[in-house]
């Protein structure tokens, strides 16, 4: 799917808010869901829409871990690298995948089926450490018995 053909849903998100402005966040998905990720093109295209500079859309992307600026795997696996989580073995865990999946953060398996995600916080610092498999919920590597 093109973003050309994304312009109706486009106008009807944009018809439901007083500000256009407002309705950046509800763009974004919209391409992130049609085409996996948001590139530049339509970074861009976001822009043109809303009246907003390209840099801004820039920052609303790179500020959200929920977006992601090139193609991902089927499943996301986040790793919790705060300090809370680090405390309580994110390192290890993460190196633990790393070294299982033979990728990095930020790099999807060669058959593109998992990508890994380093990030910030799950909202679950008094579990830690947390991995979250996405689409779902966080777990502990404990409770869940995982061995990456």
């Amino acid at each position: 799917m093109t973003l050309s053909d994304l312009e109706g849903q486009a106008a009807e998100i944009v018809r439901r808010y007083e500000y256009p402005k407002a309705a950046m966040l509800p763009l974004l998905w919209l391409v992130q869901q049609s085409q996996g990720y948001v590139g530049p093109e339509a970074e861009a295209w976001v822009g043109r829409r809303l009246g907003v500079s390209i840099s801004h859309v820039r920052e609303v992307v790179s500020f959200y871990n929920m977006f992601h600026t090139q193609p991902t795997g089927r499943r996301e696996l986040r790793v919790c690298t705060s300090l809370p989580c680090v405390l309580r073995g994110a390192t290890d865990l993460l190196d633990r995948i790393k070294e299982k999946l033979k990728i990095g953060p930020g790099e999807t398996t060669p058959g593109r089926e998992v990508t890994l995600t380093e990030v910030e916080c799950l909202c679950a610092c008094e579990m830690g450490d947390r991995r979250q498999d996405h689409p779902g919920r966080a777990h502990g590597t404990r409770e869940t018995g995982i061995d990456p």
